[in-house]
């Protein structure tokens, strides 16, 4: 029997591009799956866009509306397929997303989680890809890998959220933490790594659109030491040195924005904070996977360079 899978597009106060949303899932060359319209919004605009245009789709309105988690939370609740996916409304859906899906699907039955590349479409920039790597698919083993992925450096980018399809039996009782703040979807999507591993999709099947209202650039530096704190705790799964390359990253960004406020940490804070980035940038020098990764970087791109002029 064949995997199902049910695609839930969540939406919230954004009509136009839910519509452009929703007019990708049904142009879907595979029609074997259930598309639920989630509408977590509050100005009514997507209700009544969705009832004028598609009558025919399983639509589910918000009453009263949802935290944002909470969102994503009741409709991992409510899912009964084996497979479901949490799209967001502002990016779109490639015509053999759900064929291809599928298809990985079939070909790792155990997995828990099908992740896809994508063509990030920033406005006054090109289009570029999510991730960059050889072959047709690339396995992620554990959370340490996916860790990686995010936050070390000379990594080769990583799967979008929003298009993650999740095996439901896998991440059976998990849920977000609304505690975790901005990065609960990273620390949600370490979790189901470690449920049965993960296969990223090397074609882009995808559209993450990138916009000034997008979640992703909202962030403060009590996120990322809120993450950073998760790491220390699950040291034994992701690492020391992906530890060191965040706290890296974590300082680097509290300095920036020091100086662009003209000095607000305290003087003991700074110097602590400098003093751990000259040392970190010593050690580097010597640590194995920093420079296997910028080899397997640099052969990447060597080789999407050749197949460019061939």
């Amino acid at each position: 029997m064949s995997a199902t899978l049910q695609l839930y597009i969540l939406c919230y106060n954004r009509a136009e591009l839910a519509r452009q949303a929703i007019q990708s899932a049904l142009a879907q060359t595979e029609k074997r799956f259930q598309l639920v319209i989630s509408d977590n919004s509050t100005d009514g605009k997507t209700k009544a866009m969705v009832e004028a245009e598609f009558p025919h789709v399983d639509y589910r309105f918000r009453d009263p509306h949802l935290k944002a988690l909470d969102h994503f939370n009741l409709c991992l609740a409510e899912a009964t397929a084996d497979h479901v996916c949490l799209f967001h409304d502002d990016d779109l859906l490639a015509p053999r997303y759900v064929e291809r899906v599928l298809a990985a699907v079939a070909r790792h039955p155990g997995v828990a989680a099908i992740g896809v590349n994508a063509w990030i479409a920033e406005e006054g920039r090109p289009e570029r890809l999510s991730f960059s790597t050889r072959g047709a698919e690339h396995p992620v083993r554990d959370a340490a890998q996916l860790a990686s992925h995010y936050f070390a450096r000379y990594q080769i980018g990583i799967a979008p959220f929003p298009g993650y399809v999740y095996a439901r039996a896998s991440v059976d009782g998990l849920r977000f933490d609304p505690a975790e703040g901005k990065y609960s979807d990273v620390m949600w999507l370490l979790r189901v790594v470690e449920r049965g591993g993960m296969v990223w999709v090397v074609e882009p099947l995808m559209t993450y659109r990138l916009h000034a209202a997008n979640d992703s650039r909202q962030e403060s530096i009590g996120d990322r030491l809120r993450l950073m704190a998760y790491f220390k705790r699950h040291e034994p799964i992701v690492g020391g040195n992906l530890l060191e390359d965040f706290r890296f990253f974590v300082y680097k960004k509290a300095l920036e924005l020091d100086r662009a406020r003209l000095r607000t940490l305290p003087p003991t804070r700074r110097e602590t904070m400098m003093g751990y980035l000259k040392r970190y940038r010593c050690r580097r020098m010597g640590r194995f996977d920093q420079h296997l990764a910028l080899l397997r970087r640099t052969r990447l791109r060597i080789a999407q360079r050749l197949g460019g002029s061939s």
